[in-house]
């Protein structure tokens, strides 16, 4: 699975998405599933997005802590 992760100058991980990160106006304009409300993640002075590959069980991880550790050890490779 793909993520798009966000980290600030020293390389800590600061969020991460399969969506799109960016602002509003330069994102697809598709709809979201059932009209639900959609959100995006826009970097800040500072911040730069990565693509990562991490493994696909990570979608079942429940804890943020532990996402936030799984994905950090897959960024910092």
């Amino acid at each position: 699975m793909k993520l798009r992760v966000l980290v600030d100058e020293e390389g800590e991980l600061i969020a991460a998405t399969s969506g799109p990160i960016g602002l509003p106006e330069e994102m697809p304009k598709t709809p979201s599933k059932d009209s639900e409300p959609a959100a995006g993640i826009v970097p800040g002075p500072g911040q730069f997005v990565q693509e990562v590959d991490v493994p696909d069980e990570l979608i079942n991880v429940d804890r943020t802590d532990e996402f936030h550790r799984h994905v950090a050890e897959v960024f910092r490779r």
